[in-house]
């Protein structure tokens, strides 16, 4: 079988670039959930743009599946991995990593996985 996870993360590798900086978290009965940071910068390659990218990796792990079915399949349902975009230098956008985390690990919280 093909590592979801491994795919996931050379896509977002390939769209978004290398991350800066990676935080796992483990919620209890719950798969290991890692947010990636990435931090753009501009075409000419001069500086930052000031834009910061937090996406997950794990919450695609399993696929989720409708809660009123007796049986998940485990192959077919849909996956998803969450990205959230922010402005730097406002606010301190490192808070957003476990708020990201818990929202990635809800599907498995809740039994929809």
């Amino acid at each position: 079988m093909v590592d979801v996870l491994a795919l996931v993360e050379a896509r977002l590798r390939t769209a978004l670039g290398e991350p800066d900086a990676r935080a796992a978290v483990t919620f209890l009965g719950t798969d290991r959930i890692e947010v990636l940071r990435f931090t753009d910068l501009d075409t000419s390659g001069t500086g930052p743009t000031g834009i910061v990218r937090y996406a997950t990796l794990g919450m695609s792990a399993q696929p989720m599946a409708d809660p009123t079915a007796v049986v998940a399949d485990p192959v077919a349902g849909p996956r998803a991995e969450l990205v959230l975009s922010v402005r730097a230098g406002a606010a301190d956008t490192d808070k957003v990593l476990r708020p990201l985390a818990v929202l990635a690990a809800s599907p498995q919280v809740e039994g929809l996985v």
